[in-house]
């Protein structure tokens, strides 16, 4: 009958230590790919980031927008027109058109509508590029007596992209002066 023995000799004690040895460099070489891992994860996360802020940026540098104000100061028109039982108002006469943006705005024509009167004025401009310091519409008398009007701008950006622009003008008596509510511009 074959009998086994287990044979206890001398340990090789090179082969233990490269036993340890590999096991160690497996087990980091596991380490180092998760982290690995996790670092390409959060390397992709970053850029993501960093590519919507870059499309936001653009976003931002070519957006196009008008800024509608009543002109005020030394060397703009008013004008004294008695309202409201004989009462006398300094009026400010003119509303200034502002491009906000980097590049340049180019207004088409800009329609004015007194809705009680039914009346309105278009005034077609073919294109002409808002200069920095803006451009000037006179109100239209028939506005006064009303006390409101709306203001249509329809415009284009440097791409040649349409917008129309509306605001809704109100005169407030107490202090002459007009009060402008402007909507989100939409592209024609």
């Amino acid at each position: 009958m074959p009998t086994s023995t287990l044979q206890t000799g001398p340990v090789d004690i090179n082969s233990m230590i490269q036993t340890v040895i590999f096991a160690l460099t497996m087990f980091a070489a596991i380490y180092a790919a998760r982290w690995a891992k996790r670092i390409g994860s959060k390397q992709n996360e970053i850029d993501t980031q960093l590519l919507e802020a870059q499309r936001q940026s653009l976003e931002a540098q070519t957006f196009v927008e008008l800024s509608v104000s009543p002109l005020r100061g030394p060397d703009h028109q008013m004008e004294m027109i008695k309202m409201d039982r004989g009462n006398g108002y300094v009026v400010h006469t003119d509303i200034l058109i502002k491009a906000i943006g980097v590049y340049p705005i180019y207004i088409n024509e800009y329609v004015l509508v007194i809705p009680s009167t039914s009346t309105i004025i278009v005034e077609t401009l073919g294109a002409i590029v808002i200069p920095s310091d803006g451009y000037i519409i006179q109100i239209p008398t028939q506005a006064y007596p009303n006390k409101t009007f709306d203001l249509t701008v329809k415009f284009e950006d440097h791409l040649g992209k349409k917008y129309n622009s509306v605001h809704h003008c109100y005169f407030r008596s107490e202090n002459g002066r007009w009060k402008i509510e402007s909507e989100k511009k939409s592209s024609l």
